[in-house]
């Protein structure tokens, strides 16, 4: 077995404490591996309807759809290996595949390697032509972007990561923020008094703004002794802790998607993801639950 490296997968498995976020990034490694391996498939199946001896351009569904299979299984056997090792303490359900895989790709054990791996499989997925393929695709290429976060968050220890973690976090406060401004600028458009339900973009638009502001103002002054900050962190304190700011910035991701313009999707996704690889890096560093993300980032030398 190659000599262990800085965010090798396998290594931190190993960690009693950490393997619950080795278990939730597992988790979604075996998704996205079974999401490339379904599209793999519809890509033969929809390539042998047009694929003829030449040209060779007919070829590229049925090629890109047989690789896509391989790969699939091949992330999907590491993310079931990897779930079951840590799940149950060292027991390996992808037994010598797994090992193999990890052996001949080592790439793939390290959240670096697997994350732009996955890019560039989200990428091939997109151009298969099919919406379910251009959903999936953009499923991988999130999960794949995250996993390039963790490895840069795993190797920088958990003073670093809460630091870099609020840089991201106040850039994500500012999306919210001109999401929520876009929100109301559209809902003075089509609001009335009655009904109600007109009402919606406006409200949500206030909402979102005050929110994000509170967000970045806090990325930003909460390291320090400030006042504002502390009254945000005491009375919204679940805002300093990575599962509050994580199941905080899911439900405004998802309040952010149905505004109803492109950017609001895009952004309402980001926003949505992020949440989501906040609650895993609870998992990778609990410890931060104590003293709070700012607190912690205010170490970092």
């Amino acid at each position: 077995m190659p000599a262990t490296v800085d965010g090798q997968i396998s290594a931190i498995a190993k960690d009693k404490d950490k393997r619950y976020f080795v278990m939730f990034m597992e988790f979604g490694t075996a998704v996205c591996g079974l999401l490339c391996l379904a599209a793999g498939v519809m890509g033969i199946y929809w390539g042998s309807a047009v694929i003829k001896p030449w040209p060779p351009l007919t070829w590229n569904n049925c090629v890109g759809g047989f690789f896509m299979v391989v790969f699939g299984i091949a992330v999907a056997v590491l993310g079931i290996s990897g779930f079951s090792a840590a799940a149950s303490e060292g027991s390996d359900v992808g037994g010598k595949q797994s090992e193999g895989i990890r052996e001949q790709a080592l790439f793939l054990d390290v959240y670096m390697g697997r994350g732009v791996f996955l890019i560039y499989l989200a990428i091939r997925l997109m151009t298969l032509g099919k919406y379910y393929c251009l959903m999936a695709g953009l499923g991988l290429f999130f999960f794949g972007f995250c996993n390039i976060i963790v490895h840069g968050f795993v190797v920088a220890g958990q003073e670093k990561c809460c630091k870099y973690l609020n840089y991201v976090s106040a850039l994500i406060g500012l999306v919210v923020m001109v999401a929520g401004g876009m929100g109301f600028y559209w809902g003075t458009k089509v609001i009335k008094p009655w009904p109600p339900l007109t009402w919606n973009n406006c409200v949500g638009g206030i909402f979102m703004f005050v929110f994000g502001l509170a967000i970045l103002y806090l990325c930003m002054k909460g390291e320090g002794n400030d006042e504002n900050a502390d009254m945000i962190k005491k009375y919204l304190r679940f805002l300093d802790v990575f599962v509050g700011r994580g199941c905080f910035f899911m439900f405004v991701g998802l309040r952010i998607i149905p505004l109803g313009q492109f950017y609001c999707l895009v952004a309402g996704m980001v926003t949505f993801s992020f949440g989501v690889l906040n609650v895993a890096l609870h998992f990778l560093y609990p410890g931060v639950n104590d003293s709070g993300i700012a607190a912690t980032a205010s170490k970092a030398k």
